[in-house]
């Protein structure tokens, strides 16, 4: 496989991610987890893979019943037809450009769950990396729109 190929569309699907880990392919495509040399940083590259034996060592998964909680939570808020009205002090959203007569967004509560909630495993990939890092009192979680990363978080 040449480099070019690896830098291809196809770069990005699940079946090149488990290629691309592969002590074999990984020569090419420069992209393995493995090549860390820093032991925190290698820990922290662990702890964001998606296959459990390569964790690092005590990082179990998040608590099955309270997954399973947030999850219905967040299958309700992408079928809720409730609607949120929002003043947007930034550069504005590139995924909605509807604003009512006030001048401020009005949003279905399920429009915005869909554009801007994180995907699961990405969720507890970010969960792992915390337990792995291990901060010490508070941290503070920005960019929350409906606080179900802060949930898993908890």
């Amino acid at each position: 496989m040449q480099r070019s190929e690896a830098n291809s569309e196809g770069a990005t699907s699940p079946s090149w991610g488990c290629l691309r880990d592969n002590r074999w392919a990984s020569p090419w495509t420069g992209m393995s987890w493995r090549k860390l040399h820093s032991p925190m940083l290698f820990q922290w590259g662990k702890a964001l893979q998606r296959q459990p034996q390569h964790w690092p060592e005590g990082c179990t998964p998040s608590d099955p019943d309270m997954t399973r909680r947030i999850e219905q939570w967040r299958a309700s808020l992408l079928s809720s037809q409730d609607t949120v009205s929002r003043t947007d002090l930034g550069a504005g959203s590139r995924a909605h450009k509807r604003t009512d007569h006030d001048g401020k967004d009005v949003r279905r509560v399920a429009e915005l769950a869909q554009n801007s909630l994180t995907p699961l495993a990405d969720v507890q990939s970010l969960v792992r990396w915390l337990r792995t890092v291990r901060p010490e009192g508070r941290f503070l979680e920005l960019g929350t729109s409906l606080g179900v990363t802060t949930a898993h978080l908890a």
